[in-house]
């Protein structure tokens, strides 16, 4: 399964870099295993705030994470991927479900 991940990655990758007409001086690739997509585009989830299991100041940390606009959500959790890498570079996503 493996193999196919990185498989796909390349032709993604390959049909990318062919299709550009940029000069591209750098390329970083990023990986996460384990990363909730859904956090990544839509911030924090509710109903993992609220989960005492999960989050052990569930008012501290929705006072920091909360409010109910997602893409202001999801710039409070990672604010360097949507203030920096969204504006100047360009983002990728590949989900792959096992």
């Amino acid at each position: 399964m493996k193999l196919g991940k990185w498989i796909a990655a390349v032709l993604l990758f390959t049909t990318i870099s062919s299709s550009a007409q940029l000069k591209t001086e750098n390329i970083v690739i990023v990986t996460l295993d384990g990363m909730r997509w859904q956090e990544v585009f839509g911030g924090a989830d509710a109903m993992i705030l609220k989960d005492k299991k999960y989050t052990r100041d569930s008012s501290g940390t929705s006072k920091d994470f909360w409010i109910a606009d997602a893409a202001v959500r999801r710039k409070k959790i990672f604010p360097f991927l949507w203030s920096t890498v969204a504006t100047e570079g360009q983002l990728y996503v590949s989900v792959a479900l096992v």
